[in-house]
């Protein structure tokens, strides 16, 4: 190209491009903008989950009026704590321990980021785990609350 004019165009095997991107040799790189479709659904998910996280430790899951009372008022992380003792605490107890629970719900907050770690498409049903969770969770409480009252009768 003394002139900077083509003189002449190849047809490339597939092959050899293939091999020359596994080598990372000669194969032509596309430039890539700053924000790319992936980060951006990487910071999508990942905002995602700490206002999951926020919304657990600090928004109220469960209020309780009783007759003669102010109600009670029940963060998700503290009725998992509630599970784990088995009996309803007050909710400025700061001794209150999700114990095993805890620990399933941090590995569920974990799922919508497993994609990142796990490149198949079965990862992409982590994103599921909060809400999987919080369903059993859910159940786990009404079933221990019904249980509870259904003894003291």
């Amino acid at each position: 190209m003394p002139n900077g004019q083509v003189e002449a165009i190849t047809l490339v095997p597939e092959s050899q491009l293939a091999r020359e991107q596994a080598e990372g040799g000669n194969a032509v790189e596309t430039p890539r903008s700053a924000a790319s479709p992936m980060t951006i659904a990487s910071l999508t998910n990942l905002a995602a989950v700490g206002l999951l996280t926020a919304s657990w430790f600090l928004m109220t899951a469960v209020s309780i009026q009783p007759a003669f009372s102010e109600s009670l008022e029940f963060t998700f992380w503290q009725l998992l704590g509630f599970l784990h003792a088995g009996h309803l605490s007050s909710p400025l107890d700061v001794r209150n321990n999700p114990g095993l629970y805890g620990f399933l719900a941090l590995a569920a907050l974990a799922g919508p980021l497993l994609p990142r770690l796990w490149k198949d498409k079965r990862a992409l049903r982590g994103g599921l785990l909060p809400l999987a969770f919080m369903s059993v969770a859910a159940i786990a409480v009404r079933r221990a609350t019904s249980n509870r009252y259904h003894r003291a009768e």
